[in-house]
Formats: C-alpha cells, sequence, structure tokens
C-alpha cells in the first residue's frame, strides 16, 4: 500500500469521477455500451493505494455474489456472457472499493462536478438545435431517431437521462447546486425526452420532497398522488368531452390508461419487460440461479407470447436488481441488502437524505440502469467513506 500526497489522491480521484460520469466514451473500442474504463482504473486505485481489505458492509455481496459466480457460471457455461455479466458484478464492488479509498482522503470540488454537467449540456444543446451526430465519433453504440430526443455523450436518449439523474443524486447529497439542478431538468426534459427517465424525475422530486417534509406532511405527501390520480380520473373525461385540446386528450389517455403509455413507448416497452420477465423468470425457478446464459432465450420466448411486451433487447438485464435475481436466485437478495445496509449506517450522517436514498434509488436501480453503471460504485464509494456519527 502506497501512502501519498493528498494532490496525488485528487489526481486519482478526478479521473475516476471523469471515467465513471463519461462511461460511453470509447478510446478502444469495446463491443459494450458502457466502456470498462472506470473498472480497470479501480483496480489500479486498489493495487496502489489499499491493504486488500474489503470495505466494510460487503462480506454479503462478496460470499453469495462474487464467489458463487464462478459456480453459476460453470454451470451455465464459462463463455463470454459469462465474462461480461462477472466483470458487470466485479465491477461494482472495486468502483465502489476504490470510491471509498479516495473519498476518505479528499472529495471532489464543485468547479470540477459542474464542468461535468456542462459537458454533457453543451453537447446535448449542439445537437437538438445544431448538428444531430455532433459527438457521435467518440460515443460507443451511439443510435437514435429524428422522432427521440438527442442523446450528448450517451449511446440513446434513455442513457443520457440516466446520466442526469445520477448528477441529480450527487448534488442532492454533495453539492446542492442550483445551476446543476436546473441543467439537469432541461437536459431531461427538454433535450433527452426519454418518457422513462421523466417519469423518474418526477419520482425524483417528489420523493425528496418527502424527505425534506416533517412527519406530518411525509403521510400527507404520500397520500397525495392516489388523491391525485382519483380526482384526475373522475375529472378528466368530463374535461376532455368538452374540449379540442391535443395535450389534454393525451392527458386524459395516460390517466385512463396509465399502462398503455409503456406499450406505446418502444424504450419505455423495453425497460419495463427487463424488470417484469427478470422477476417473472427468478420466480417461476423458485428463486433458484437462473446463470448467465439463458436471459436471451427466456425473454425473447416470453415477448414473443405476450400481447402488451413487443419491443425488447436481449443484451444485459436492464435492471440492477432484476438482474441479480434472475441469474444468481435468492442468493440476489444480497445486493439489495448491501446497498441499503450501507445507507442504513450511514442515516446519523445522510440525515433526510436517507429517506431520499431509501425512495428514490431502490426504485432506480429496480428499473433503469445495469449493474456495471459506474456512477453507481463511484455514490456507494461516497457513502461508505462518510462517518457513522
Amino acid at each position: 500500500m502506497i501512502v501519498a500526497d493528498k494532490k496525488i489522491y485528487l489526481i486519482f480521484l478526478k479521473v475516476l469521477f471523469i471515467t465513471a460520469f463519461f462511461p460511453y466514451i470509447r478510446i478502444i473500442e469495446f463491443p459494450t455500451d458502457t466502456q470498462p474504463y472506470a473498472f480497470v482504473f479501480s483496480l489500479l486505485v486498489i493495487a496502489l493505494f489499499s491493504d486488500f481489505k474489503a470495505p466494510k458492509y460487503f462480506q454479503l455481496y462478496i460470499y453469495f455474489i462474487l464467489l458463487f459466480a464462478p459456480i453459476v457460471g460453470i454451470h451455465s457455461g464459462l463463455d463470454l456472457i459469462f465474462i461480461r455479466s462477472f466483470v458487470g458484478y466485479l465491477s461494482f464492488f472495486t468502483i465502489s472499493w476504490a470510491a471509498f479509498i479516495l473519498f476518505k482522503k479528499v472529495e471532489i470540488s464543485k468547479n470540477l462536478f459542474t464542468i461535468i454537467v456542462l459537458i454533457w449540456f453543451f453537447v446535448g444543446f449542439i445537437q437538438l438545435f445544431l448538428w444531430p451526430q455532433f459527438g457521435s465519433a467518440l460515443v460507443s453504440g451511439f443510435r437514435t431517431t429524428e422522432e427521440r430526443g438527442v442523446v450528448s455523450l450517451a449511446p440513446e436518449p434513455s442513457y443520457y437521462g440516466i446520466v442526469c439523474l445520477s448528477l441529480l443524486i450527487f448534488n442532492v447529497l454533495i453539492y446542492r447546486s442550483n445551476l446543476v439542478y436546473l441543467l439537469c431538468f432541461v437536459q431531461i426534459v427538454i433535450f433527452a425526452q426519454s418518457f422513462m427517465i421523466m417519469a423518474y424525475l418526477v419520482l425524483f422530486i417528489y420523493f425528496l420532497v418527502v424527505a425534506k417534509s416533517s412527519v406530518t406532511k411525509r403521510l400527507l405527501l404520500l397520500t397525495l398522488p392516489f388523491v391525485a390520480f382519483y380526482l384526475l380520473s373522475v375529472l378528466f373525461p368530463v374535461i376532455e368531452s368538452e374540449s379540442e385540446s391535443r395535450a389534454l386528450k393525451l392527458l386524459s389517455f395516460v390517466v385512463e390508461s396509465p399502462f398503455q403509455v409503456f406499450k406505446l413507448d418502444a424504450s419505455a416497452n423495453d425497460r419495463l419487460s427487463h424488470i417484469y420477465f427478470s422477476f417473472k423468470g427468478a420466480f417461476e425457478n423458485f428463486l433458484l440461479p437462473n446463470g448467465f446464459a439463458k436471459w436471451s432465450q427466456y425473454i425473447t420466448q416470453q415477448v414473443q407470447a405476450s400481447d402488451f411486451f413487443w419491443w425488447f433487447s436481449s443484451g444485459r438485464i436492464m435492471s440492477t436488481y432484476g438482474s441479480a435475481l434472475f441469474e444468481f436466485g435468492i442468493l440476489g437478495l444480497s445486493l439489495p441488502m448491501t446497498i441499503n445496509y450501507v445507507i442504513y449506517k450511514k442515516r446519523k450522517n445522510l440525515k433526510s437524505n436517507t429517506i431520499f436514498l431509501f425512495l428514490f434509488l431502490n426504485l432506480f436501480l429496480l428499473g433503469a440502469i445495469p449493474l456495471a453503471y459506474p456512477p453507481l460504485g463511484v455514490l456507494i464509494g461516497y457513502l461508505l467513506s462518510l462517518s457513522e456519527n
């Protein structure tokens, strides 16, 4: 273990932060959307600065995921699918560990954080108003259409929105910059235009308000969505019949048939199918491990037999919790248990943000991002570095 000057730790933390929050930038072409640079750099940080004692609270994850993965791999096949899956689970652990080591020594400045947000914003701005293909040569798997939003430095609009949501989480926990809030809101609503991410943004704001309110107000706020939805379901049919507004008719359609929006939007349909079928497949197998090779064939068969789901991607499962449960069965519960235990142990330092993280982060990991997404590891590493007093 090397004991370095704080300037050295800061340089390493900056590099880890940049590689984590620009996860789709390609230097050497890899056949995945998320590039492995944050993972490789985290291994270097651990090799140089750790005493090779894993962070507290990761015991369950190590025993039930990392050590058990080769056994699952032998059962389902030690092939490229296994390697990609195992690296995903391993990268969450190593990036968390590396971030924990570095955040204990130094912190990322507000200026660098704001610059990262501004880079995402300006690339998205140029794509929307000037040159749609701007930056596409830098991104692995760049894909969108004229009907969808722009992607900035991500492969598709929903991935762009996910990065903005991740930046918002860090802004809530550390920086609390009004400029960052504004820039991220604009990018999600105007630039990315992903229905799924806009729905998450509404929940982000709602859960943040709930977390910052008094106990009495929290109870009122938790019942408000049900009351509002009931009133809208009663009033909108009357309003719609008297109005020619297209916006009102669309909103009425959402209120009357909320799940139909997931059927009409291809990206939302795809992501919802990954959530639903990963959990369905886990319980159909009695919470025994399905392994790494079964998912592609399973979701193909399920979607073909479905009247609701029609659009899907058969690569890695796009649900952090869903992938762990489908591939590892009941042992996969060690992943959400680890994340939530870290949040619980840091509750005195997080204060009201504890409630926000419990509510929003769990929903976010249920359906938005794959486990190999680097900012997730950085976030957990930051939480680990917080004092418990």
